[in-house]
């Protein structure tokens, strides 16, 4: 399948997206309305649509029905619970257990202390559970930021959260719950060829340090969960990774980097300089203004024009049908060509 010829460019670096943008051809309400109307009818690809497009599913109420839709889980049976002792004698129980315990800083403070232990309490049985019932899938620290999240959207429904959860382990995680760290290194390995197309001095700049893929750690395998404390923004990147391909996140972080290209080529290129910078760039987003949807429309623009092969032994790599020599720089930020066809792989 081939992906056309666009003659549309990559929004430019320094071009600001606020929420009021977003959505110019369409009101909130309006949008609303469309998911209602996609909900009602059960349309997972209409859902898919509306939750990829500017400002995603717009709030919880609305996750909480389009989210099994979207996974086509609608009509999932009740999932039944486990036997507290085997939950204890599990492998991974004492380490599930100390990141549970360690999880409350991503309680958003209004909750009340007796809602978020109850709440922690049915995080610590989600994931136990749902190891129980996979017993191929391994545990990692992180995993809870993940689960937590779809526990918060979904007001503590523990059943409908493993629903969610486990189909998202047994698809787009994993590559991380496998028993070795191969396929995450792998997955995370595809930053750099999809930098090397959208700005090569950038990625030469990196590899030069030998920064490798490590910082893109956190990001990745929590699905920003780790890091990012303003929720909705954290939701609305959730309905982005539930409507795409599994490999978005990577998308996000090479669109997240790119935004600090400039800073970045100014750094001393050392790991430790480089390292620490790329540490402190998710926390300079402005969400509130908007920033965060900019640079997912950035990346999912990218993934357009650069689809990642994925492959069970090597890194992602992406096949475009014309020579380097034929590009041309449409952005300080991204180099792209403007008229050519891609290969989807």
């Amino acid at each position: 399948m081939i992906l056309r010829r666009s003659q549309q460019s990559v929004r430019s670096v320094g071009q600001n997206v606020k929420p009021a943008d977003c959505l110019v051809t369409e009101t909130v309400q309006s949008k609303r309305i469309r998911i209602e109307n996609a909900i009602r009818l059960g349309n997972s690809e209409v859902l898919k649509d509306l939750a990829i497009s500017p400002m995603g599913l717009l709030e919880d109420s609305l996750r909480r029905r389009a989210w099994p839709i979207m996974l086509k889980l609608d009509g999932a049976e009740r999932t039944q619970g486990v036997a507290s002792d085997t939950l204890r004698s599990h492998q991974y129980y004492q380490q599930v257990l100390a990141d549970v315990q360690r999880s409350i800083r991503r309680f958003p403070p209004s909750i009340p202390r007796v809602k978020r232990l109850r709440l922690q309490d049915k995080l610590n049985s989600l994931i136990m559970r749902i190891l129980v019932a996979n017993p191929d899938l391994h545990y990692y620290q992180g995993y809870h930021d993940i689960c937590v999240t779809v526990l918060l959207v979904l007001d503590g429904d523990e059943d409908l959260a493993f629903r969610i959860v486990e189909d998202l382990s047994r698809t787009k995680l994993r590559p991380f719950m496998e028993v070795t760290v191969q396929g995450t290194v792998r997955q995370l390995d595809g930053v750099y060829p999809l930098l090397g197309h959208l700005n090569e001095p950038l990625k030469k700049f990196l590899e030069k340090s030998q920064c490798g893929v490590m910082f893109l750690l956190p990001w990745c395998i929590t699905w920003f969960g780790h890091d990012l404390t303003h929720y909705a923004t954290l939701v609305r990147l959730f309905d982005l990774f539930l409507a795409s391909e599994e490999l978005m996140p990577i998308y996000l972080a090479a669109s997240i980097i790119l935004k600090h290209h400039a800073y970045l080529l100014k750094q001393e290129c050392s790991l430790s300089s480089v390292h620490a910078y790329l540490g402190r760039v998710l926390h300079l987003i402005d969400c509130a203004q908007g920033e965060m949807e900019e640079r997912i429309q950035f990346a999912l623009e990218s993934y357009r024009r650069f689809p990642l092969k994925r492959s069970a032994a090597e890194p992602p790599i992406i096949m475009p049908k014309t020579k380097r020599s034929d590009w041309t720089d449409i952005s300080d930020e991204c180099r792209t060509s403007v008229d050519t066809d891609f290969v989807i792989l």
